[in-house]
């Protein structure tokens, strides 16, 4: 494959062809990556995802089936990404080892990383971090700069917001302001 070559999905022209395509890269299905996306190293690319806007998968990252990554948001070490909704957006960043699937939003300057999961509906938003062994599912939203960490496990409708640093288990409600919730 020809770098600066344009991949659409579908056939779907695309405005800004321009993308980067090194190393041992990957790309398989009905991907669309262009307006300056980058994709290096061992990363993939598989199904109909979306690589827009300066974003980057590198590392030996995997991005599959409905996943849009915009406005530089970054994949990479051995994280994986898929689902059929899955949006990174705004600088986010996933990688170390975390999982991110199902229909989950990290957007902001939001990081996953480390052995951390995201599912269902989840939201990571604003500055916040999850990171080691944590888990953040059903329509559970953490944002501003909310820390989850450790073997946390944040779900049901759960709302962590600002300086929250939570070790524990939070199912229901409301979490603000500092301090740890275990």
């Amino acid at each position: 494959m020809r770098v600066n070559q344009p991949i659409t999905r579908m056939g779907e022209p695309c405005n800004r062809p321009h993308f980067h395509l090194f190393d041992q890269a990957k790309i398989f299905g009905s991907a669309t990556v262009c307006d300056g996306a980058r994709l290096y190293d061992d990363a993939q690319l598989v199904g109909g995802v979306r690589l827009l806007d300066q974003s980057r998968v590198y590392g030996t990252a995997r991005v599959r089936y409905g996943v849009t990554l915009r406005h530089e948001a970054r994949v990479y070490d051995h994280a994986i990404i898929k689902g059929d909704q899955v949006e990174l957006g705004e600088s986010a960043q996933v990688y170390g080892y975390a999982r991110v699937r199902d229909e989950a939003l990290i957007a902001g300057n939001a990081q996953v990383y480390g052995f951390a999961e995201i599912e269902g509906l989840a939201t990571i938003c604003g500055d916040a971090r999850v990171n080691g062994n944590a888990m953040v599912g059903g329509q559970a939203w953490v944002g501003g700069k909310a820390r989850i960490q450790g073997k946390a496990r944040i779900g049901g409708t759960a709302r962590i917001l600002g300086g929250t640093w939570t070790k524990g288990e939070i199912t229901e409600g409301t979490w603000k302001g500092p301090g740890v919730r275990a």
